[in-house]
């Protein structure tokens, strides 16, 4: 069983060759587009910055939220009450005290003795 190669036309080469064309000039264009479109964030984060403004401050003031100090409260997670935490009354806890385990303190025999070689 042989495979036969099939020759190629002056014409199928034309219409390869338009279809690379094609292909290429369409990434090109596409990493165009992509290329303008993050130029065009990053300028309008940089104005953003540069004016003082911050995205996330605006997004809620143009809620019409108020804001606490709980942001579950302020994304709607948790009911907001008004009662302050409970403080824990001070107790005087006792100081951990480190033990001493034989095994790491130093032998009294071998204080002054030279190592044998």
């Amino acid at each position: 069983m042989t495979l036969e190669k099939k020759q190629s036309t002056p014409r199928d080469r034309k219409a390869d060759a338009m279809r690379r064309l094609q292909v290429g000039g369409t990434g090109l264009v596409l990493i165009a587009l992509l290329v303008g479109l993050s130029t065009l964030l990053t300028s309008e984060t940089r104005q953003d910055a540069a004016n003082g403004s911050d995205s996330s401050t605006s997004a809620a003031g143009a809620a019409g939220s108020t804001s606490t100090e709980d942001p579950l409260t302020d994304l709607g997670v948790e009911p907001a009450t008004n009662e302050q935490p409970a403080v824990p009354p001070e107790v005087d806890a006792p100081q951990p005290v480190s033990p001493i385990v034989p095994d790491l303190q130093p032998d009294p025999q071998l204080d002054g003795v030279p190592p044998q070689r």
